[in-house]
């Protein structure tokens, strides 16, 4: 049984099935691995399901711009994997830049970027500030933009620590 609303137009040339208006549909069930919209100026978004249950999401504006993904939600996002260790990846065209992950109990951002720094960024007085960079080139080495305050107990775990001051760290305390 086929119902059409009033507002819907179906043709069909064979080997396409065009809709025009408004058509409203319950459930589909596709026997085929590729779903494309087109939109203005060819521009097409598509979800295509691979082998093992792989999913790819894509947008391509033929104009040469960049095409958005744009997620709004009314209540909140979840992205759930089901890897031994909930791995989410950064790329950007094709190269990964990183990962969110756990390992154990332990929630880990990782860089793949040899030597390249991980920075955390804000805004303050409406100027965008670095407010603390981790130098992967000097092993993870801490850099903050400004004051560091510590709630408690500031430990220098190797004997030999110094603390310098100045800027030319010509004044150190040496334990």
């Amino acid at each position: 049984t086929t119902e059409l609303d009033a507002e819907a137009n179906l043709t069909f040339d064979g080997s396409t099935l065009a809709v025009t208006g408004i058509l409203t549909v319950d459930d589909i069930n596709l026997n085929g691995k590729v779903v494309t919209i087109t939109g203005s100026t060819d521009d097409t978004f598509s979800i295509t399901a691979g082998t093992n249950g792989a999913t790819t999401i894509a947008t391509v504006d033929t104009a040469g711009a960049n095409g958005n993904l744009t997620v709004n939600i009314d209540g909140y996002i979840e992205l759930n994997a089901g890897d031994a260790n909930g791995s989410f990846f950064i790329k950007n065209s094709g190269t990964s830049y990183g990962t969110i992950f756990n390992s154990g109990n332990d929630f880990y951002i990782k860089s793949f970027i040899s030597d390249g720094d991980l920075k955390i960024q804000g805004v303050d007085n409406n100027s965008a500030i670095t407010a603390l960079t981790f130098d992967m080139s000097a092993a993870g080495a801490a850099i903050f933009n400004d004051d560091v305050t510590v709630g408690d107990d500031l430990f220098l775990s190797s004997d030999g620590s110094r603390i310098f001051f100045g800027a030319g760290s010509d004044v150190f305390l040496t334990h």
